[in-house]
């Protein structure tokens, strides 16, 4: 029936190497699995109320007019370093929350303006002659 002659395969000796890799690897993974879950996938919360009560109380920079179209509310001015946004000195076109706010104005006039933010957009929300 059974013949002796013939041998079975002995099984693999054991090696710790096949417990350890294995281990190894899957802890690798949790570990940046919770790294992932732990950093922060979109951008903080705006509190809206803040960002109000700041522009609020924006402060008046001063500028010079440097272009006008009434027609589109929009003014082209050089300004200071507006602070509260910490926006450097430069000159930049912006919208004017309020058309009546040009009347007056010239390009080369010195003015103050206050820069707010308003529903996410950057506006000259007061704007007033220097002289």
């Amino acid at each position: 029936m059974f013949d002796s002659s013939h041998s079975l395969p002995h099984p693999p000796e054991f090696s710790s190497a096949w417990i350890v890799v294995p281990v190894l690897a899957l802890l690798a993974t949790m570990v940046m699995v919770a790294a992932v879950a732990r950093s922060p996938t979109t951008a903080p919360e705006v509190d809206e109320h803040a960002v109000e009560a700041e522009a609020a109380v924006a402060p008046f920079v001063n500028a010079e007019v440097r272009g006008l179209d009434a027609a589109h509310a929009v003014v082209t001015l050089r300004h200071e370093k507006i602070v509260n946004l910490d926006m450097r000195p430069m000159t930049m076109a912006f919208a004017v929350s309020d058309q009546r706010l040009l009347a007056g104005i010239r390009p080369g006039d010195k003015v103050r303006a206050r820069f707010e933010f308003v529903k996410n957009r950057l506006e000259v929300t007061a704007l007033e002659s220097a002289q």
